[in-house]
């Protein structure tokens, strides 16, 4: 499984990751303090880049998803200094 952000303590955007489409699953895990986890995807090499309906986390979680060919990156906002987020699909 990709790993997007490990113990990720400041706002920012993973790396891009090319998806070859289908199911999947994005987990997040650590101490949010606040923060917000969400799972983007691109479907024009990274022009653009859209929230994955209920891939948005305040807390340790996971959801399955179905994307076709894309690239996938997470997003991380709203970072304390108590936030330490891993987050990979």
């Amino acid at each position: 499984m990709p790993q997007l952000f490990l113990n990720q303590t400041a706002n920012a955007n993973s790396t891009a990751n090319d998806w070859h489409g289908g199911q999947g699953t994005f987990y997040v895990a650590g101490t949010f303090a606040g923060a917000v986890v969400k799972l983007q995807a691109s479907f024009d090499l990274g022009s653009n880049w859209i929230d994955i309906p209920d891939a948005s986390f305040t807390a340790p979680s996971a959801v399955n998803f179905n994307l076709g060919k894309a690239q996938l990156r997470a997003n991380i906002a709203s970072v304390t200094g108590t936030t330490s987020v891993t987050a990979g699909y």
